[in-house]
């Protein structure tokens, strides 16, 4: 009798689960090899993606406190620190301000090889809705370029590799 019960419970509780909808909630949205910080949730949000050769790059977006002029059309005015990691190759972050929808400083980058070497590296405001962290990296005879990109549209912050 014991056993019919525990049956008839464990078949009810699947029936039950299967007819609940599920929402997976997520701080941010990857699309592109690009992260797009969500600027409600604000704060620091970490993203996960994987670029052409399928390894893993790691973004991750730090809201400096304090901030003024909180706007859910616009991003908000204020500090961030974007940080990236290739993995295994390199990590590296900079600081951004950002004041009416636009990026109006670039400083303070950073960066560490993983593995080869830097050939050189630099960070530049290309324009008012975006900065870059250029990044030259060289293992052995093999070179190639790499970048953390900020970008700023429609009033989101976009971060790409």
């Amino acid at each position: 009798m014991e056993k019919k019960k525990t049956i008839f419970l464990i078949f009810s509780l699947t029936i039950l689960l299967w007819f609940i909808p599920v929402n997976f909630a997520s701080a941010s949205e990857t699309n592109n090899n690009a992260a797009y910080y969500d600027l409600e949730v604000g704060g620091t949000q970490s993203f996960t993606l994987i670029d052409e050769n399928h390894e893993e790059v790691i973004i991750t977006v730090e809201e400096i406190l304090p901030t003024s002029n909180v706007s859910l059309f616009a991003v908000s005015n204020g500090s961030y620190r974007i940080s990236g990691t290739k993995s295994g190759i390199w990590e590296a972050n900079y600081y951004i301000t950002v004041s009416n929808n636009n990026i109006t400083r670039a400083y303070s980058p950073s960066a560490t090889v993983l593995s080869g070497s830097f050939t050189s590296t630099s960070l530049k405001v290309d324009n008012t809705k975006q900065a870059t962290y250029y990044l030259d990296w060289k293992l052995g005879m093999f070179t190639s370029k790499h970048y953390l990109r900020s970008n700023i549209s429609s009033g989101s912050l976009i971060i790409s590799y």
